[in-house]
C-alpha cells in the first residue's frame, strides 16, 4: 500500500514539473520569438 500510493505521489509530482516546464519553455517562446 505504500509503496502504491509512493509511486502515485512520484507520477504526480513528475506530471507537475512536465507542466511547469512546458510553460516556461512557452513563456520564452512567447517572450524572445526566434
Amino acid at each position: 500500500m505504500k509503496a502504491k500510493s509512493l509511486s502515485f505521489v512520484r507520477m504526480q509530482l513528475e506530471k507537475l514539473v512536465m507542466e511547469r516546464l512546458f510553460t516556461e519553455i512557452m513563456l520564452t517562446l512567447i517572450i524572445r520569438p526566434t
